[in-house]
């Protein structure tokens, strides 16, 4: 479950516009829905995320958390530390 949420995250942290539901939707090959309980799920692990039914999503602050994804992603190990349980 997590991982399509961060996925979603990946998309909008790689623009500095507000991405559409369809768009993320066509490249995650997921439904509209599933986008828009992904990016619930991200405002609920501390991520703000504005959204507009005519521009899309956008990502507006990252969380405060210390998150297993936010960690791997600056991780520059091949196995330690890959594999988190939190």
């Amino acid at each position: 479950m997590y991982d399509a949420a961060f996925k979603v995250l990946e998309i909008l942290e790689s623009s500095d516009e507000p991405v559409s539901g369809e768009s993320i939707s066509n490249k995650l090959g997921i439904s509209r829905s599933a986008v828009w309980k992904h990016v619930k799920e991200l405002k609920n692990m501390g991520y703000e995320i504005s959204s507009s039914q005519k521009e899309g999503y956008k990502l507006e602050q990252k969380s405060d958390r210390l998150l297993p994804h936010e960690i791997r992603k600056k991780l520059r190990t091949r196995f330690i530390g890959k594999k988190m349980k939190y």
